[in-house]
């Protein structure tokens, strides 16, 4: 077996499991609105959250995304992520950690105008009659089961635009989308919850010389029928099509996953049924899986959590993909978080460009913390290979090139606070099957420039290869305001490309950008951008807007 570095290192650092307070429990959230560096949440001061809080988001793919609450609503919140590169997408889940004792308190009393009439509370239904100071409140209220709840209907409808036009040519490109994400709860009064996503596109592309392209399209990324998984029915079963819930890697799946929690939070599950191809037209039925995971965590707030798992696949009924995932996450309230997932692909004598054996195709291990005052560091090691199967994810490849393929990128990134700035810095080194190269970043963020919640962003980057140099600036004017924010920002890059003649061994490129984002307590959530590229020779013109309704 050809055991990967990263997996020695996780394997060491398994039994640093922590053990956490009961003074806190896990709030899960979604992500209804994201952008580089922040997002907006769909929990807020109701829910328990406040500034300053620490979340965790868990892409489908890539190491989770940290960040800090910096602005709470009623029912929504805006966080700041640690590295502001990072962009999480709608949908996306997450947890905080709040203190139990916060989420017991009693929202705050509006004052009541002088001469306002005074209206009598109607008796509740279930009165808490056992309740005695020093309690959380509704202490003796018993928990409704799912199906003694009303019926609701909840989620987010969403129209997004982005169009690109080159001044200098006939070229345009359009991408207009329209879809709907929602969950009927109790949908037929016993406690189920029917599930649907679904998306309309709009294509257009106009290219000198060549065909234009008119394409109009309807995505269905999830309807699904799913019953238990609460405190009532541990068991949780999953039927349709959805992204697979005890372990997202596994990916899309039209079939069935039913899966277990035990007393204590660990829990385990299992899935079979077809997986669509991940393109625009989603077909299915060509490649049959069956998986199956088993999660442990530390103790009921699950920051601390271990899981490994198992996908079987057949593509049109033949043996095809064999893969081991593991993936370990040790966030304690204080001192060192890690977080690493690996992907170990399993081949045999007929898989002729690898051969027979293990191979780990994909590695991410980060080990990072966050200290008093904000300042963080984060070492961050990857490994990308291309694995060998039958199923189509990847533009096709030759023999060589999945047997040599691959790359590798160690970064440490940090962050300090000074006063009113900021200071952060990244330097990383890589190696692929041609060579090897590093990059390195320096930027500055000054809170409070100009006006209240006006901050600017400066920093300069670079990277370096055996065929080309690259060196650039970029700075950031941003707003934040009671409901939303704007950004004002420029970036300057320069290549300078190895073994070329002097007329074209450099690459200049200009670009600016102003956006405007806002939310409300009611559900909306709007933004909008343009965008003005010189890239050598060339301009182009982008612009794109985002418009979305939580219900």
């Amino acid at each position: 077996m050809r055991l990967h570095p990263l997996c020695a290192l996780a394997l060491l650092l398994l039994p640093v499991a922590a053990q956490e307070s009961a003074d806190t429990e896990k709030l899960e959230l979604r992500v209804v609105d994201g952008q580089a560096g922040r997002a907006t949440l769909d929990r807020g001061r109701v829910d328990g959250l406040r500034a300053g809080d620490r979340i965790v988001l868990r892409p489908r793919e890539g190491l989770p995304i940290e960040g800090r609450v910096t602005d709470v609503g009623e029912r929504s919140a805006s966080v700041e992520f640690d590295d502001a590169a990072r962009i999480a997408a709608p949908g996306t889940r997450g947890e905080a950690w709040v203190p139990r004792a916060r989420r017991a308190e009693a929202p705050p009393v509006q004052p009541v105008e002088p001469g306002a009439p005074v209206l009598e509370h109607p008796a509740w239904s279930q009165p808490d009659s056992g309740w005695q100071k020093g309690m959380p409140l509704l202490t003796e209220v018993p928990a409704l089961h799912p199906g003694q709840r009303s019926p609701a209907v909840h989620g987010r409808w969403y129209v997004i635009a982005d169009h690109v036009v080159d001044l200098d040519s006939d070229y345009s490109y359009g991408l207009d989308r329209a879809g709907i994400d929602s969950t009927w709860s109790n949908a037929f009064g016993n406690g189920a919850e029917l599930n649907l996503g679904v998306e309309t596109n709009w294509r257009n592309a106009v290219v000198p010389d060549a065909d234009d392209t008119h394409e109009t399209y309807v995505r269905l990324d999830r309807l699904s029928y799913v019953l238990g998984g609460d405190r009532f029915v541990p068991r949780r079963v999953e039927i349709g099509r959805f992204l697979q819930y005890g372990m997202p890697e596994l990916g899309v799946l039209d079939g069935i996953e039913v899966s277990t929690r035990v007393p204590g939070g660990n829990s385990y599950g299992a899935s079979l049924g077809y997986m669509p191809e991940p393109n625009a037209g989603q077909e299915s039925f060509r490649d049959l899986q069956v998986a199956g995971w088993y999660r442990w965590v530390g103790d009921e707030t699950e920051r601390s959590a271990l899981q490994v798992g198992a996908q079987q696949s057949y593509h049109d009924y033949s043996n095809d993909r064999q893969l081991i995932l593991a993936r370990v996450d040790l966030a304690p309230q204080k001192g060192w978080d890690l977080h690493g997932a690996v992907w170990v692909d399993y081949y045999t004598a007929s898989d002729a460009a690898k051969g027979a054996g293990f191979e780990l195709t994909q590695g991410i291990l980060s080990i990072g913390r966050v200290f008093e005052g904000g300042s963080s560091l984060t070492l961050t090691g990857t490994h990308v290979s291309f694995p060998e199967m039958e199923r189509w994810e990847f533009v096709p490849v030759s023999a060589a090139q999945l047997a040599d393929d691959h790359v590798e990128r160690i970064a440490l990134r940090a962050r300090q606070k000074t006063g009113r700035v900021w200071l952060r810095e990244e330097a990383g080194i890589w190696t692929d099957q041609d060579g090897q190269g590093g990059d390195g970043e320096l930027g500055f963020e000054f809170e409070r420039v100009f006006f209240e919640g006006c901050h600017l962003q400066l920093a300069g980057y670079g990277a370096d290869s055996a065929t080309s140099a690259l060196w650039g600036l970029r700075g950031a004017l941003q707003r934040q305001l009671e409901e939303g924010s704007w950004e004002l920002g420029y970036q300057f890059a320069q290549y300078d490309f190895t073994g070329f003649t002097d007329a074209n061994d450099q690459l200049p490129q200009h670009r600016l950008r102003l956006s405007r984002e806002f939310h409300t307590a009611s559900g909306w959530s709007f933004s909008a951008h343009g965008e003005w590229l010189h890239f050598a020779n060339d301009d182009s013109l982008a612009a794109g807007l985002y418009l979305q309704k939580s219900f």
